[in-house]
């Protein structure tokens, strides 16, 4: 809020009657977009010479309602709830020029209702093709990496070691509407070897995560089963299980 302190419950103080409402639209706007450049800053970081294998071809997009790349299943497959992002997956290609909202993709009509349903043709919305997705509703994102490329322990710890030289460079200040130095203090950490956690972020639902670390309020998790990573906004996380 410009030209004023705020307390720490992310509200102004006044010395007079304020309006209330309008306040409160405020906060809940921020909040929403709240994980908006953390997102972008995670996904901008995959295109590090250092990350080799990744299958930016199949990436999954998981939004506030619906899912990009992937339907969600009956079961946790795989230790998560969404398809293989190589059945679907949509073709990763970046971030317009002046453009800091939108993810872009190669057109797609992989777009899918949040219905559990392990058979995607009975939850793709007919007739429908997208190319973009708005940053401010994704709530996480999946795609695997060809073990072929590089070991499966090392792309750990390469990943792990670029979001250490990224918080060397960077300091983010985290909005005070999220709850997500909460979840990450609760989730992660530093001094175990085996950060492993169940959780919940949208529709997606994942068992056994190891958590690598964090980009302001993206939390940077692998499969422990699968060649897969995940970014995911840390207050789109409901439940966990540490």
């Amino acid at each position: 809020m410009p030209n004023s302190e705020s307390n720490k419950n992310g509200w102004k103080d006044h010395h007079h009657e304020c309006n209330h409402e309008h306040e409160h639209k405020h906060h809940e706007k921020k909040e929403e977009c709240c994980c908006k450049d953390s997102m972008k800053k995670a996904l901008e970081l995959l295109s590090d010479k250092t990350l080799k294998g990744i299958d930016f071809n199949n990436f999954v997009f998981v939004g506030k309602r619906f899912i990009a790349g992937s339907n969600i299943r009956e079961d946790l497959f795989a230790n998560d709830n969404i398809s293989n992002p190589i059945i679907n997956g949509v073709t990763f290609k970046g971030f317009d020029n002046c453009n800091c909202d939108l993810v872009s993709f190669t057109s797609t009509s992989h777009i899918y209702y949040p219905t559990p349903n392990n058979n995607p043709t009975d939850v793709n919305i007919p007739s429908f093709t997208a190319n973009h997705m708005s940053l401010c509703n994704v709530d996480a994102v999946a795609f695997n990496y060809d073990p072929a490329k590089v070991n499966p322990d090392s792309f750990d710890d390469l990943l792990t070691l670029l979001l250490d030289e990224y918080h060397k460079k960077c300091y983010v200040k985290c909005d005070e509407c999220c709850c997500n130095d909460g979840i990450f203090n609760a989730v992660y950490n530093p001094y175990s070897p085996n950060n492993l956690i169940n959780f919940t972020a949208g529709w997606l639902a994942v068992t056994n995560a190891k958590v690598l670390g964090k980009v302001g309020s993206v939390l940077v998790l692998s499969s422990t089963v699968s060649d897969r990573i995940y970014l995911v906004c840390l207050d789109s996380i409901g439940f966990i299980n540490d």
